[in-house]
This record gives C-alpha cells, sequence and structure tokens, in this order.
C-alpha cells in the first residue's frame, strides 16, 4: 500500500527533514530536562509542560514567529493569572474569619499529633478542610465571566485562539485549587509557567542555532515555490488546448485544484509578511524588496485566474455542442406531442431547458462552423499552434525567475560579482524572449490565428451577411484564451522586469537591521513623509489617507432610528438580546456552563479529595476545548479526540514500559524510549495535514502526559499520585471522555447546526457576488464622456486616466480576494458539516459543494470581466455599449433579482417559483431583440457627429481592443450560465412552486413568436 503524499513529500524534502530534527531535538530536551532530580525539583508537579508545550508550539517557524507563538502562549497564561489572583484576593476577603479561625485551630491539633505536621496539614487543605462557601461563589463568579469573555475571544477572534485557551487552562487552574487554600498562594501557576518558559528558551537556542532559517529566506524559498507553480500552470494550457468532450472535465478539475492550493499557499503566506522587517538579516535583499516582488507576482497570480478559467469556458461550451449533438432536434422544434408534454412535466418540477431562440442560435452555431471548418476541433490546434512559442516563452521567464530567486537566497554568504552579472544575463535572455514572442504574437501569430475568421465575414452566397454568419463560439472561445494569455504574458514580463532591476539596485551582501530601528531613525532625521510607490508590475495607486468608508443601506423595518436617551438605551437592550440568539454568543454561553458545572466538584467537601486525586481538572479542559460553535464541528472534534487521546495514550504506555519495564523510572531507559518514539510522533505532527490537528495535538499531548506524568509521580512526593503508567493512562482515558461527554450535551442544549450555517453562508456569498457584478456593471456603464474627457492629445491615457482604472483595479482585487477567501473557508465548513450524520435524513452535500464550485467559477468570470474591463479602449467601450446585449439595463435588472431570489431562498429556505426557471442568456437576447437604438450625437463635437455602432469588419476583428471587450462578453455569458446553473441547484434544495399549465404556455408561446 503506498504512502500518502504528505508522508512522501516530506521525506524527500531536505527543508523537512532539517525542521524534523530541529523539533525533534527540541521536544527530546523538553522532556530530558525533567529527569534529573535536582531539575524535576525546581519545576515543580506541572515540570510535564516543558514537552507538552513542545508539541504545541513545535519550533518549525522563523524565529520572531516562533517568539510571537511562544508569546501568545504566555500571554494567554498571564491573562488566566491576572484573573485568578483578583478572583483570590476578592475570596479572601469574602470568607468568613471566624470559621477560619475554628477551622484552622482545629487543622493545628491534629498536625501537632502526627508524624509529619506539614503533611498532615497539606493533606487537610486538599481534603478541602478550608473550603469556604462565600470564597467559592467568588471564586465562581470571576471563573464565569473570565471563561466568558475568553470564549467570545475564541469566537471572534480566531487568532487569538491560543491564548485564549491557555488563559482558560490557567484560569481553570487557579480556580479549581485556589478554594482549598485558607491563605494567599498567588503562586499556583508557578510551576506551569516555569515550564513553559524553559521551553521557550529551548526553542529559541535551537531555532538560532539549528539550521536557523529567517522569514527572508522562507519568503524567497516561498516566492522561487510560487514561480514553480505559476509557471506548471502556464504548462497546463498545453494539455488543456489537446482537451476533448471527454477530457476536459478532468483537465478543468485539475488546473482548478492547482490554483486553489496555490492561493491558499499566498493566503498563508502573508500572514507572515507582516513580520519580515522585524528582524536582523543578512543578504542582498531586504524586506521590502521582498514585498514588492510579491505584490509583483500577485499581480501574476490574480491575472492567471482568466487563463484557468479558460478551461471552464471550454468545458460548458463542449458540454453545450455535446447535448446539442446528442439531440440535434429537440421536442420544441420538431413538434412531437408526446415529447413536449415530457419537456413541459420537466419545467413543471423546475428543470430548466433551452428555449427554442436559443435552440435556434445553437443550430445555427454548429452550421457556421461546420460551413467554415471552424469547429472547437478545427479552431483548438490551430489556437494551440499560435500562442505555443509564447506560452513557451512565459515558461522560460518564470523558470528563470525561479533560478535567480533561489540562488540568490542560498547564495546569500557569497560575494562573487560574477554570480549577479550572471543572473542579469538570464534575466536579460528571458526579458527579451518574452517580450519579442508576445509582439510576434500581437502582430503575426494572432493575426494568423484570426485568418479563417476574417475570411468568414465576408458575405456569403446565400445572401446573408458576414457578420451574421461568423461562427461566434469558436472565435470567442480562441479569443478569450489569447487575451487572458496576452494578458499573463504582460504580468510576467512585469515581474521579471522588477526582478531584474531589483537584482541590478542590489548587487552587495550585507546585514539588514529591522525596519523598526531605521523607521525610528528616518522619524528623527526626517521632517515629513512621502509616499511610497506601489510593488512593480503594477501602475501606481496614490494611497489616499481618508478611505471611502462603505455605506450602510439597511434599515430596521420595525422602527425608525433612536432619537432620545431612551430610545438609545432600549435600542441597545434589543441589539443585545438579539445578539444573544447568535452561534457565537451560544457558545459563550454553553462555554461557561460547562465550564461551572465541571469546576463544582473541586469545591464540594464531598469531591473536593476526589477531585484533586484523580485530575478531574483534565476532564474541565477537556470539555471547555472539544465545545465549538457548531454541532458538525463539534462531533467531528470529539471524534478526533477521542482517536487521538487513545493512541496517544497507548504509545505512551510502550514508551513508559519499554524504558523502564517494571521499575519506578530508569533516566536512561526513559530518555532512549521517548527519544526513539519521537521521531515518528514529532514527524506526524509537523507535517499531517491540517483537518488531522486537533486529534494529533490531543495524541501527543496524552502521549506527553503519560509518560511525563508517570515520572512525576514516580520521583516526586506529591498528595494522592494518580499512579504509574497503566493507572495514568486510562484515568486520564476516562477523563477526556468524562469532557467529551459533558461538552456533547452542551452541544445538544440547543444544538447550533453546521449545515445550517453553509446554507446561510452560501446565501451570504451570494449576496457579496451580487455585489461585485454590480459594480462591475457600473464601471462598464459609467460616464459615456469620460473617455473624451482623459484621453490625452495623441489618444495616449493621461495621469487622470489611469488612476481612475488603477482605482477600479485595486477595488476589484480587494473584492475577489476577499470574496475568494470567504469561498475557501466555506469549503472546508461543508466538508466537516457532513459530520453531523443523516438522523433526519440525507444531507445534500454534493449539492452545496456544485454550489461552491459554482461561485468560484463566477469569481472568475468576474475577474475576466473586470481584467477585459480595464484593458479596454474607453473610446471602444462607449461605442459599443448601447448595443451590447450584456449591459441592457433590463438585462441587469434580471440578473440582479435573480442573485436577489436565490440567495433569499437559501437564506429563508422558501422555495422558488417555476417562473423564474428561465435561461438568463435567452433572457439577453430577448431583450437584444426589442429594437434597434436610436442615433445618438457626439455633444464634445457640438451635436453633429453621430454616435454609431461600428460594424465589425475586418480591421475590427483584428483589433486588439475587440479581443478585450470579446472577452468581457463571454466573462458575461459564463456568469449568466453559472447563475442559472445555481439556480436550479437551489431549486432542488429548497423546493419550487409550480404554476399550472405555465410549462406548456411557454413551450407554444416560444414557438408562435420565434
Amino acid at each position: 500500500m503506498a504512502l500518502p503524499s504528505w508522508v512522501t513529500d516530506n521525506l524527500k524534502s531536505p527543508k523537512s527533514r532539517k525542521t524534523l530534527i530541529r523539533c525533534w531535538i527540541a521536544s527530546w530536551v523538553a522532556f530530558v530536562i525533567i529527569l534529573p532530580n535536582q531539575s524535576l525539583t525546581t519545576l515543580g508537579n506541572a515540570a510535564f509542560f516543558t514537552a507538552l508545550v513542545s508539541m504545541i508550539v513545535a519550533p518549525s517557524m522563523p524565529l520572531q514567529l516562533f517568539v510571537l507563538a511562544i508569546a501568545m502562549v504566555m500571554m494567554g497564561f498571564l491573562v488566566g493569572w491576572g484573573l485568578g489572583s483578583a478572583a483570590m484576593r476578592g475570596a479572601l476577603a469574602a470568607r468568613s474569619q471566624l470559621l477560619l479561625k475554628h477551622t484552622l485551630q482545629q487543622a493545628q491539633q491534629r498536625a501537632a499529633s502526627s508524624q509529619n505536621p506539614d503533611a498532615e496539614f497539606k493533606a487537610e487543605v486538599f481534603q478541602g478542610q478550608f473550603l469556604d462557601t462565600d470564597s467559592s461563589v467568588v471564586f465562581g463568579v470571576f471563573l464565569a465571566a473570565g471563561t466568558f469573555f475568553l470564549a467570545l475571544a475564541r469566537a471572534y477572534l480566531p487568532k487569538l485562539m491560543v491564548l485564549s485557551i491557555f488563559g482558560t487552562i490557567s484560569l481553570d487552574v487557579f480556580c479549581s485549587y485556589g478554594p482549598l487554600f485558607p491563605f494567599a498562594q498567588y503562586t499556583i501557576l508557578n510551576s506551569i509557567l516555569i515550564s513553559a518558559s524553559c521551553y521557550a528558551a529551548i526553542g529559541v537556542v535551537l531555532i538560532t542555532l539549528v539550521f536557523p532559517e529567517t522569514i527572508n529566506h522562507a519568503h524567497l524559498e516561498a516566492l522561487a515555490g510560487f514561480c514553480g507553480a505559476l509557471k506548471g500552470l502556464v504548462a497546463m494550457q498545453d494539455e488543456a488546448l489537446d482537451s476533448t468532450h471527454e477530457t476536459v472535465a478532468a483537465m478543468k478539475g485539475k488546473i482548478s485544484g492547482t490554483r486553489a492550493g496555490l492561493v491558499a499557499k499566498w493566503q498563508g503566506l502573508q500572514g507572515t509578511a507582516v513580520f519580515i522587517n522585524l528582524e536582523f538579516s543578512w543578504g542582498k535583499w531586504n524586506g521590502d524588496d521582498i514585498l514588492e516582488l510579491e505584490q509583483s507576482l500577485l499581480g501574476i497570480i490574480t491575472r492567471i485566474a482568466g487563463l484557468c478559467n479558460w478551461t471552464t469556458v471550454l468545458s460548458n461550451v463542449f458540454s453545450t455542442a455535446g447535448l446539442r449533438a446528442n439531440d440535434p432536434k429537440s421536442p420544441i422544434e420538431t413538434g412531437d406531442a408526446a415529447d413536449k408534454d415530457s419537456v413541459s412535466e420537466k419545467t413543471a418540477h423546475g428543470h430548466g431547458h433551452d428555449t427554442l431562440i436559443l435552440q435556434q442560435l445553437y443550430n445555427e452555431q454548429l452550421e457556421a462552423e461546420q460551413t467554415h471548418s471552424l469547429t472547437l476541433e478545427d479552431s483548438l490546434p490551430r489556437l494551440k499552434d499560435a500562442t505555443s512559442d509564447l506560452r513557451q516563452a512565459c515558461v522560460r521567464g518564470l523558470s528563470t525567475a525561479q533560478t535567480v530567486i533561489d540562488s540568490t537566497n542560498k547564495k546569500r554568504w557569497q560575494r562573487a560579482a560574477k554570480d549577479v552579472e550572471e543572473r542579469i544575463r538570464l534575466l536579460d535572455e528571458s526579458i527579451a524572449g518574452l517580450k519579442g514572442a508576445l509582439e510576434d504574437f500581437k502582430l503575426t501569430k494572432r493575426q494568423a490565428m484570426l485568418d479563417p475568421y476574417v475570411k468568414a465575414l465576408r458575405p456569403e452566397t446565400e445572401g446573408k451577411q458576414g457578420q451574421e454568419n461568423l461562427p461566434h463560439r469558436s472565435l470567442h472561445i480562441s479569443l478569450v484564451f489569447a487575451v487572458n494569455l496576452i494578458i499573463t504574458s504582460e504580468m510576467i514580463l512585469a515581474f521579471l522586469n522588477a526582478l531584474r532591476a531589483l537584482v541590478d539596485k542590489r548587487k552587495k551582501t550585507r546585514l539588514w537591521a529591522p525596519k523598526g530601528l531605521r523607521t525610528v531613525w528616518k522619524a528623527v532625521r526626517s521632517k515629513g513623509g512621502a509616499g511610497q510607490n506601489a510593488a512593480a508590475g503594477e501602475d501606481v495607486v496614490p494611497e489616499e489617507e481618508d478611505e471611502e468608508e462603505e455605506i450602510e443601506y439597511g434599515r430596521d423595518p420595525d422602527s425608525k432610528p433612536p432619537a432620545n436617551v431612551f430610545q438609545r438605551v432600549m435600542d441597545v437592550i434589543h441589539r443585545s438580546y438579539k445578539w444573544s440568539k447568535t452561534p457565537e454568543a451560544l457558545f459563550a454561553f454553553k462555554y461557561t456552563f460547562v465550564s461551572i458545572a465541571l469546576w463544582l466538584p473541586a469545591v464540594f467537601k464531598s469531591s473536593a479529595a476526589f477531585n484533586y486525586e484523580q485530575k478531574g481538572l483534565w476532564a474541565l479542559i477537556m470539555a471547555q476545548t472539544t465545545l465549538n460553535i457548531y454541532a458538525s464541528d463539534h462531533i467531528y472534534n470529539l471524534v478526533t479526540r477521542s482517536l487521538g487521546t487513545f493512541i496517544g495514550a497507548v504509545i505512551g504506555l510502550l514508551v513508559w514500559y519499554l524504558g523502564n519495564a517494571s521499575s519506578n523510572g530508569n533516566p536512561y531507559g526513559t530518555a532512549a524510549a521517548v527519544g526513539v518514539f519521537l521521531v515518528p510522533v514529532m514527524f506526524i505532527r509537523l507535517f499531517a495535514p491540517l483537518q488531522y490537528l486537533t486529534g494529533v495535538l490531543m495524541g501527543c499531548a496524552t502521549f506527553v502526559l503519560v509518560v511525563g506524568y508517570s515520572w512525576i509521580d514516580a520521583k516526586l512526593p506529591l498528595f494522592g499520585n494518580p499512579g504509574i503508567g497503566w493507572p495514568i493512562a486510562w484515568k486520564r482515558f476516562v477523563l477526556v471522555m468524562i469532557g467529551c461527554g459533558a461538552s456533547f450535551i452542551m452541544m445538544c442544549l440547543p444544538p447550533q447546526s453546521g449545515r445550517k450555517a453553509v446554507r446561510l453562508r452560501n446565501a451570504t456569498i451570494l449576496t457579496n457576488v451580487a455585489d461585485l457584478y454590480a459594480f462591475m456593471m457600473s464601471k462598464w456603464i459609467a460616464m459615456p464622456d469620460v473617455g473624451n474627457e482623459l484621453k490625452g492629445e495623441n489618444g495616449t491615457d493621461t495621469p487622470k486616466e489611469k488612476s481612475w482604472k488603477n482605482d477600479f483595479r485595486k477595488q476589484m482585487r480587494e473584492k475577489i480576494v476577499s470574496i475568494s477567501t470567504e469561498i475557501g473557508a466555506l469549503r472546508q465548513q461543508t466538508a466537516m458539516a457532513v459530520w453531523e450524520g443523516n438522523i433526519r435524513g440525507a444531507w445534500p452535500v454534493d449539492e452545496y459543494q456544485k454550489l461552491i464550485g459554482i461561485e468560484s467559477d463566477m469569481i472568475s468570470a468576474l475577474a475576466q470581466i473586470g481584467g477585459a474591463l480595464t484593458l479596454t479602449d474607453d473610446d471602444v467601450r462607449i461605442a459599443y455599449l448601447r448595443h451590447t446585449k450584456v449591459v441592457n439595463p433590463n438585462f441587469v435588472t434580471d440578473v440582479m433579482s435573480t442573485f436577489i431570489l436565490v440567495a433569499q431562498s437559501l437564506r429563508t429556505g422558501q422555495p422558488l417559483h417555476q417562473v423564474l426557471d428561465i435561461s438568463l442568456l435567452d433572457r439577453a437576447l430577448y431583450h437584444g431583440k426589442l429594437g434597434t437604438p436610436r442615433p445618438e450625437v457626439d455633444a464634445s463635437n457640438g451635436g453633429t457627429k453621430p454616435i454609431t455602432m461600428p460594424r465589425v469588419d475586418e480591421a475590427q476583428l483584428r483589433s486588439l481592443d475587440y479581443a478585450y471587450y470579446a472577452t468581457a462578453l463571454v466573462g458575461v455569458f459564463q456568469l449568466a450560465a453559472c447563475l442559472d446553473e445555481l439556480r436550479q441547484i437551489t431549486g432542488r434544495l429548497c423546493g419550487t412552486v409550480p404554476l399550472e399549465g405555465f410549462g406548456q404556455w411557454r413551450i407554444d408561446f416560444e414557438r408562435s413568436h420565434s
């Protein structure tokens, strides 16, 4: 049986092996340090925390990130320590002094008659002899308040989850053991904090000395990897151009999956970009240089989306062509009554069908393609040949960039000038090659690709005009690929130029200081600041100090805004009540309730000793960490944590008994056994897929607890030793199950469905996509005279026009990245929602996965539209504006209405109506046939020059602006097709309300008006 790819890939990777060695040493040293009696005594009864924290925060990252992660852990401890200390101070003030004095006198009398008075007094403390009701209540209040706010931090600020968890743990320790003491004990957490601090020092030393890596180095290595991945995406287009009806779906999935992985890695990389200037780094490039390169590379990543989206367009076209080929004469065309009834029945149940006008259009296109030998099978080889040189030049350029970045990163200690000259030479060759291939494609090979269509443009013998008989489908497929390849090539060329300029600028190796110090020095010397240029490869966008705030259009339909103090107060109460029913608020309430419920045994005299001896604190911590906002996440966590605990306990028992046999602890055998088993354990901890992380962490924690606690109990005199080896393992597992059971009960009171959250999140994403579509359309139809006002004397773009387009590009990128991130999160949430089971019936997960795929395709289509609009000349856009079907106000209204209705159906669960099940492509053609717009005049020419629709002649067809505009049109049609499919899926999910006889009436009406 073959090993998983995450195992084989990391076994082969030198970087992964170095990381494993460093983390193994850190964790092994963190465990070995508790073996000598002197260090064990210093660390205390929580000495195992050195090894435990090494599993949770492994030193697998650059120094700055490790320090930040450890700082979050320590801050969590300090937050819990602060709350616990305040609770103890308040509890001591609330404690009955008379009762305390009486209890102390009794304890002193019993201790005086004992052989070991100190041990007897400690035993009475942990047996709960000094518990006081008032004091316990104060601790309970602080525990409830603290866990409530830490739960809110975990729900609303996921990046603070580590702080929240460790803050909760330290607060649990304080509030569970604090009530037992009759006097102030503010140092309860000393052992935990000393142990964690000890590991922090170990991690810092090892990161610094064993295979050290800076964020600068990590980012350059990642940039080289991105260049390689982008090179692979461009190379895949060669295979995509050979696609057939049978293979295009698999090719689409391969390209989409590769790009999705690329985007996910990019988003992960950006999380560390903010720290790149907070370190000392030796090399040629500083943090700002790398950030500029990353922004330039981001231009390629965003623009290549259109090239990847071309496979989706091709898949849709092949699908349509296959349907038409399999059913060339539809029931509507043949007039067969039985078949028409079948179609009518499908329509009545909400299944869409092609209208007569679309079927006629498809058939006309098929006929035109066959007449001129311009079918997809004829066009794709021609397109492949025409773009071959340009694609190869792009691959060579990205390969050169990868080589240069990798060489600069790995040879940062070398000062040889010949290396710099060699990198400049390689870049110059690649830039010249790509620039030449791009110009050759624009001027020669693109024209040769269009020659057959130019020939088909001429009037035919049948009397039809060439434009009416032109095979638009295969033409637009070719133009979309060509335009997206041109856009990608230009971005690669800009990236290579930026890289070449950086290599030429930074020829000497030097030590770069943290930017914070340089910023302070610059602030001291300078009198004012200056704006910074944008990243290379993108036009400069000036930074605005006051960014436009998003306008809130929603209103409360039940009341107007509050007008006085009383109304404001009541409005706050109303909003608080509404918030209390949100999943996040309910999670915080459940979190608090289960914390109090499992804390109570620690402050009841009848159970305090048992709770302390059997480590009931573990059950409390497990209940808190297992509880999740949604039921699906909770069930998944419960299963993975339980399985991880079992496996960790088994490994811990093997390590303990192999290293110690039946003895009470052999330091040499224990160190050897831990060292051997720690290699696979740490490998899984570092490289296991992210979805298994919770289970892996629980397994690692249980492994450490079984071995670590066994050693501590064998070597330190403690009250209520739980045992060594097997007793520790089974008690740990039972306590985990108790905590999981308690959290499961809380999950059911009431459960928050992850499936409902998936449906609502889909509705929200659709609303955001609709807003993005509206944003695109507003720019498409904006100000008919903007082109004339902003053009320079020679027809070149003025700074004002560049600023307008750059502002549009910036906003478009931000919106697309934001929605893409939401879609990625929804994809994970959908996979997790399967864990809720099929109690009330099977959950249609396939339909929701299709929804996510369609939403992703819609984002790609909108990105294609936006990219084409930024390249299209404003004069051309204005000339075509009133003759373009996709910006017809009625069609835009239909699209927005469909967006809103589908989102509303998903949000409320209400069924759609059958009358809405009509193709938006048909609506575009219908609105386009309403009539020809009246001739208009250009006001800038004194009202004498008419604005007319330029006829598509040979010159127009060969122009790049026509290709850009056609690419935008294809993007809108793809969006409309996606929205049609999305509406059908929503109808299957939420239902469809039929209208008796409507399906048959629509068929008859279409036949009579065609």
